[in-house]
């Protein structure tokens, strides 16, 4: 904790994509007190199958035992984090913005400007270029099939705490 400490001290906004970060989100929560966190939820299916994806990849330097089950498992872990986190008091919970990966990247716009609300930024400026973006990912991975087979999915199903995910799609603005 103490070299972020100075690392960051006169920034705005910090992103980082690093999932397994959300193991010391408590401990960033309780230090940092000017600190926001947003957490991007996916579905287990699209995460488990970029793992075991990885995983049967010979030349990729991922480990092999990292597969989809894996995924799962860590996925639960990273969710389980964070609704325990939103469990807590009023002013923690306010600190943490939950963002659903399939509807920011589906192009709801509510999505959007939830989480520039949340980081206090004003969103119209890039609302075009965001468009544009989630046109040109939707281009890329329309079509594209799922790559884990109907056992690998009811694998990963079997193991997946969906619970939590459903609501930490509420959180996140999702009606289910």
């Amino acid at each position: 904790m103490d070299s972020l400490q100075g690392k960051f001290e006169h920034c705005t906004v910090v992103g980082d994509k690093e999932p397994n970060r959300t193991e010391v989100f408590a401990e960033v929560l309780l230090n940092f007190r000017r600190v926001n966190l947003v957490y991007m939820t996916r579905d287990v299916r699209t995460v488990a199958a970029s793992w075991q994806r990885r995983a049967d990849d010979v030349n990729d330097s991922w480990v092999a035992q990292w597969d989809c089950i894996a995924a799962a498992r860590r996925w639960n872990g990273q969710n389980q984090t964070i609704a325990r986190l939103l469990d807590m008091d009023d002013a923690v919970r306010a600190r943490i913005h939950v963002l659903d990966y399939e509807s920011f990247f589906g192009g709801d716009r509510e999505s959007l400007l939830g989480l520039f609300g949340f980081l206090n930024l004003d969103p119209l400026p890039i609302v075009d270029a965001w468009e544009a973006m989630v046109s040109r990912y939707q281009q890329q991975i329309a079509g594209k099939p799922l790559l884990l087979s109907e056992d690998q999915v009811d694998s990963v199903l079997d193991v997946a705490d969906m619970t939590t995910y459903l609501a930490l799609r509420r959180a996140a603005g999702v009606s289910i």
